[in-house]
C-alpha cells in the first residue's frame, strides 16, 4: 500500500502504519503480509494524527488438486504388424478424450509374445497424473509372398513362388478372369515347402489373373499375410 502525505512541501512525511487485528494481517512500511483468513484495517497516520484507512479481508485459497486419471479410461490403438524374424515394437497411442499421451512421461509400455507370427500383448503402464495398466492385443501375420510367376499351357496354368517365412503353415491361391478378382475361385497349399503346383481345367484362349498368400494356424485363429501382386497369363 502507498500513503501520500500533502501538501507536497510538509517538512515531516513520516507516516506510520497499523493493522487492527495482526492474527490476519501485519503491515510494515505498507507492506502487508497475510497471517490468516479473516478482516482487518489497515491504517496509515502521519505525525501530526491525520490518517487514512482500508479494510482487507484474507480468504482460502483455492486449489483443487486434480485426480490421478486411470488408464481404463482412456482409448489406446496399436496397428498389426508383419512377420520380420525379429521382436517388433510398434507405436502405441494412448488418448484420453482428445488428449494425447506422452510416452515415457504419462505412461511406459511393455510387450510380450510380439517376435512369432500370432497375437502379441503390449501393457501400458500409467506414470504421473495416470495410473494403473491397460493391454492391448495386436497381430502378427505372415510376411507376404513374392516371386510369384505364371507359367501357360493348355488349359492350366502352372504357379510357382517363393517359400515364406516365419513357419507359415501353406499358402492360399486366388485366380479369376477379372482384375478385379470378383468371383475368383481358391485353392489351398497345405504345405510350406511347396511353392509350385498347377491350377487345372481353365478355359483355353482366356487371361486369368492369379494372386497368392500365405496362412499360419495358430490355435483356433488363421493369420493371413497380405495378397501378392497379381500376375495374368492367357491359357493356351
Amino acid at each position: 500500500m502507498t500513503a501520500t502525505v500533502f501538501p507536497e512541501n510538509a517538512t515531516d512525511k513520516t507516516v506510520s502504519w497499523f493493522s487492527t487485528n495482526t492474527n490476519v494481517v501485519i503491515v510494515n512500511d505498507g507492506v502487508v503480509t497475510a497471517v490468516s483468513t479473516g478482516e482487518a484495517i489497515i491504517t496509515a497516520k502521519t505525525v501530526n494524527g491525520l490518517s487514512a484507512s482500508c479494510a482487507i479481508t484474507i480468504k482460502a485459497a483455492s486449489h483443487t488438486e486434480e485426480p490421478e486419471i486411470s488408464l481404463s479410461k482412456c482409448k489406446i490403438t496399436v496397428k498389426n504388424q508383419v512377420y520380420t524374424g525379429k521382436t517388433i515394437k510398434p507405436s502405441v497411442t494412448v488418448k484420453y478424450g482428445s488428449k494425447t499421451l506422452k510416452k515415457g512421461t504419462d505412461y511406459t509400455v511393455s510387450f510380450k509374445n510380439n517376435k512369432a507370427i500370432g497375437t502379441a500383448t503390449v501393457t501400458v503402464t500409467g506414470k504421473g497424473d495416470y495410473t494403473g495398466t491397460a493391454k492391448k492385443t495386436f497381430k502378427i501375420n505372415p510376411r507376404a509372398i513374392s516371386g510369384l510367376k505364371l507359367t501357360a499351357g493348355k488349359g492350366r496354368l502352372t504357379v510357382s513362388w517363393k517359400k515364406g517365412a516365419g513357419g507359415i503353415g501353406g499358402y492360399q491361391l486366388q485366380y479369376g478372369l477379372k482384375k478385379s478378382f470378383s468371383g475368383a475361385k481358391k485353392a489351398t497349399v497345405s504345405k510350406a515347402s511347396t511353392v509350385k503346383g498347377t491350377i487345372k481345367n481353365l478355359k483355353k484362349g482366356k487371361i486369368y489373373y492369379v494372386r497368392i498368400r500365405a496362412f499360419k494356424k495358430v490355435g483356433k485363429t488363421t493369420y493371413w499375410s497380405a495378397w501378392s501382386a497379381a500376375k495374368k497369363a492367357k491359357v493356351k
